[in-house]
């Protein structure tokens, strides 16, 4: 099953989310995040409103902290 981009996810919940906003529905520093991300993923019709937008803010906290992953590194 393919998972669905940052893009797609962007294009579906109209938001376009800073990573201080996605912070706030997001904790950086949870451990499962990624775990998060693949299960919002899975069953994408299931998903409310409000999971959208934590799917959202999930891949925008992961984004950013790859990015200065990168630029750390």
């Amino acid at each position: 099953m393919k998972t669905m981009t940052l893009a797609e996810v962007k294009a579906h919940t109209g938001v376009d989310m800073t990573y201080e906003e996605a912070r706030k529905r997001a904790n950086p520093r949870e451990p499962f995040l990624s775990n998060m991300i693949l299960a919002l993923n899975l069953m994408t019709w299931r998903n409310s409103a409000e999971d959208w937008l934590r799917l959202h803010a999930a891949m925008v906290v992961r984004k950013e902290a790859r990015a200065a992953k990168r630029k750390g590194a």
